[in-house]
């Protein structure tokens, strides 16, 4: 699964909490799926909410409930969740690794 925001350091806006939620309900569905790598595209693990579309009313309430849920089932998957850290990584986006198995930092010169 790849957080792809590089413009923004992959923050969520609510396009990114759908889709998170989608892709955590297709991973529960599959049985052969046992292993999933979370990372982010560009410089960015993933930086938490956009706060220009929050800011704008783009991200609503709803949404972050969604993008909080989505969070809820990635820590009770049954599969092994690594988060794949290849850079900035705050806010949601510390959550996000938080709720995964297992953490690694890449470090980039």
């Amino acid at each position: 699964m790849t957080f792809d925001r590089p413009e923004v350091l992959n923050a969520g806006n609510a396009q990114f909490a759908a889709d998170l939620g989608r892709a955590v309900a297709a991973i529960n569905a599959r049985d052969d799926v046992r292993v999933v790598v979370m990372t982010g595209a560009g410089r960015a693990f993933q930086t938490g909410v956009d706060l220009k579309a929050l800011a704008a009313g783009e991200l609503t309430q709803p949404d972050l409930v969604a993008w909080e849920d989505a969070m809820t089932e990635i820590e009770r998957m049954d599969r092994l969740v690594i988060a794949g850290i290849n850079g900035h990584c705050i806010g949601g986006g510390l959550q996000l690794a938080l709720v995964s198995r297992t953490r690694s930092w890449a470090c980039r010169p």
